[in-house]
Parts: C-alpha cells; sequence; structure tokens
C-alpha cells in the first residue's frame, strides 16, 4: 500500500493495521496507527462521495468542536491526473463507549443537539452542507459527540446563510433521529412508531431543537418518556 502526500513524499504504512468499523458503509477501508486513523477510498467509490481537496482544507483550517480532527491527504499515484481528487486521508481516532441515547439523561441529549447546533452555524457561515446524516457518522459519548465522517459535506455557495443554517439544522436533527431509531431497532413496532413520530417536527432558523426535545420527552430519559406514552 503506497501513498503519496501532496508534497511526493511517500507515507509510511507498515505500522497501520486494519480497522474493522464495523459500519455498514462500502466506500473505503480504515486503518490505525496509535490515536490515528487512516481512511483509503475503494477503487470502485463514487466521487460523490469522497471528499474534495477544497473541502478537506477548509475543514482542517476551521477546525471545528465536534468534528473529527482531520490530518493529511493522499494519492494513490504521484502524477497530475491522480491528483484531481484524494484517494486518502488520516484523521483522529475516536473509539465508542457504551452510551446509548435511548437510556441517556434528556439533559445530556439535549446539551450534545446545542453542540451540534452549533456546528450547523459555523458550517453555514463557511457555505458548507451537510449530507448523509445518519447513525454511525457520528458519535455519542459519555461527555461529548463528534460527527466523524464528513466525506459528504458540500460547498453550497447559491443558498444564502439563513437557508443553509436551516438545512443543517435538519441534518443535525436527523443525526439524533437516525440514532435513535437504530438503538430502538429491538424494542416492540409501536415503540419505535411512537419515537419516530416524536422525532419529527418542522425546523425553521429558530427551531431549537434540544427545547423540542425535553418539551417531547419529559422523563428522565427518552426510553421512560416512551413508556408512558
Amino acid at each position: 500500500m503506497i501513498l503519496y502526500d501532496k508534497n511526493h513524499n511517500k507515507l509510511d504504512t507498515d505500522f497501520f493495521t486494519y480497522y474493522d468499523t464495523q459500519l455498514p458503509g462500502k466506500c473505503s477501508k480504515v486503518y490505525i496507527k496509535d490515536d490515528k486513523l487512516l481512511k483509503i477510498y475503494n477503487n470502485d467509490t463514487s466521487i460523490k462521495k469522497i471528499m474534495k481537496k477544497d473541502m478537506f482544507n477548509k475543514l482542517k483550517e476551521l477546525d471545528i468542536p465536534n468534528v473529527i480532527k482531520l490530518y493529511d491527504y493522499y494519492f494513490m499515484f504521484d502524477d497530475f491526473l491522480s491528483r484531481l481528487w484524494i484517494d486518502a486521508y488520516t484523521m483522529d481516532f475516536i473509539d465508542r463507549d457504551e452510551t446509548n441515547l435511548l437510556y441517556s439523561d434528556i439533559d445530556y441529549i439535549c446539551e450534545m443537539a446545542l453542540k451540534l447546533e452549533e456546528v450547523a452555524k459555523i458550517l453555514a457561515k463557511n457555505h458548507i452542507t451537510i449530507f448523509d446524516s445518519h447513525e454511525g457518522n457520528i458519535i455519542f459519548k459519555k461527555n461529548d459527540v463528534t460527527i466523524i465522517d464528513q466525506d459528504q459535506f458540500y460547498f453550497n455557495y447559491l443558498l444564502p446563510y439563513q437557508l443553509l443554517f436551516i438545512k443543517n439544522k435538519k441534518e443535525i436533527l436527523n443525526y439524533i433521529r437516525s440514532t435513535l431509531l437504530y438503538e430502538s431497532s429491538n424494542e416492540n413496532p409501536q415503540f419505535k412508531f411512537d419515537l419516530s413520530k416524536s422525532l419529527y417536527f418542522d425546523i425553521n432558523h429558530d427551531t431549537d431543537i434540544s427545547k423540542v426535545l425535553k418539551d417531547r420527552f419529559s422523563d428522565k430519559t427518552i426510553y421512560k418518556s416512551l413508556k408512558k406514552m
């Protein structure tokens, strides 16, 4: 496995070992060395699902809290044509713990929602829109939350800030919604139906996602709230 950086230097990959993310995505393979991950796109991955160089550089420059830290990008071949898009990149390793939103304190979920809304705002101010927001592309931990896959973040210079912010907030809600629905997959159908219904609501510029969640799930946890429905 030979990779070249933007300065035509080879990356030493000898001590990177395969890391099974246990996620359904088939666009890439991930390798680990110490606390750093190396993500290599598969040869048949659609260009739409590969992070562009300008997006990589912008996200690295912004270094947004609650979005995984990026380091460098690489190419499989050291020639001009291969450098039209990247083939691999390195980022922080963030391990998952036993946090389960379904059984977590609602105050914790609201706190994480506030952090993610701030991410939505920063991205919108920089003309970036979120896409591909679902369970598996975000990690909720005991005291924090991190978006770990920005491959399908895109620049959008046509929509004004207000509309981009609304769109990004909808994607933030989808991170939370899809994670909770995944975690409830072993519950009875009525339980999952009530959860799904409660997690769908209109988003506008002034919508406070954390407040809506707090109002809709009045018990200590979402699980307990749903048990009473």
